[in-house]
C-alpha cells in the first residue's frame, strides 16, 4: 500500500474547498427557493469565488516557487540507519 503522500494541510484545504461549494449549491437553491434573497446569495457567490481564487493562487506560487528553487515542496523522509552509518563514515 502507498503512504498517503498528501499532507495535513493538503487535506484540510480539500475537505475545505468541498464544504465551499457545498454552501454555494445550498444557497443556490435557497435563492430559487425564495429563501433568501438575490442579494444574499451575491454574498454568498462572491466569498466562494474569492476564497478559491485565493486557494488557486497559492497552489500555483507554491509550485513556480518549488520550480524555480529547486526546493520540494514535499519534506524528504528523515535518513535510515544505513544512510546515517555512511553518512557518519
Amino acid at each position: 500500500m502507498e503512504p498517503d503522500k498528501s499532507g495535513i494541510l493538503d487535506r484540510a484545504q480539500q475537505k475545505l474547498s468541498s464544504r465551499k461549494f457545498i454552501v454555494f449549491i445550498i444557497a443556490t437553491v435557497m435563492m430559487f427557493m425564495g429563501t433568501i434573497t438575490p442579494e444574499y446569495w451575491v454574498y454568498v457567490a462572491g466569498i466562494y469565488i474569492g476564497t478559491q481564487a485565493v486557494i488557486d493562487s497559492v497552489s500555483i506560487i507554491k509550485t513556480k516557487m518549488s520550480a524555480m528553487t529547486g526546493i520540494p515542496t514535499v519534506p524528504a523522509p528523515p535518513p535510515t540507519e544505513d544512510e546515517d552509518e555512511n553518512a557518519a563514515a
